[in-house]
């Protein structure tokens, strides 16, 4: 038997691949009547306005913030809309606040 070495596949170099080339927009709300669309934007109009109150009040509370400062937030949200949007409000606020320490 021959002694052959088995050869080993080339390589090739390295490349960067082209990042996207534009932003993809899915919605899911179809055929909404002229009262939905109103509907839909009195509501986002209201959680607007939740969320920047509460990310005025976030950063006027500064690094003195707490869970029971977050929680009382949350609280004070719920009164004027639903658990679950006043715990998306407080959540999206915390995240964005720059106030937190690094």
């Amino acid at each position: 038997m021959a002694d052959k070495k088995k050869q080993l596949r080339t390589i090739d170099p390295p490349f960067g691949a082209v990042g996207p080339s534009g932003v993809a927009l899915r919605d899911r709300l179809k055929h909404l009547t002229p009262k939905d669309e109103k509907v839909l934007r009195l509501v986002g109009e209201h959680q607007g306005r939740l969320a920047s109150g509460d990310l005025k009040a976030r950063c006027e509370a500064g690094h003195k913030h707490d869970n029971d400062a977050w929680a009382s937030r949350k609280r004070d949200l719920t009164e004027q809309s639903s658990s679950r949007i006043a715990g998306a409000i407080t959540k999206a606020t915390h995240d964005r606040c720059v106030c937190r320490s690094v």
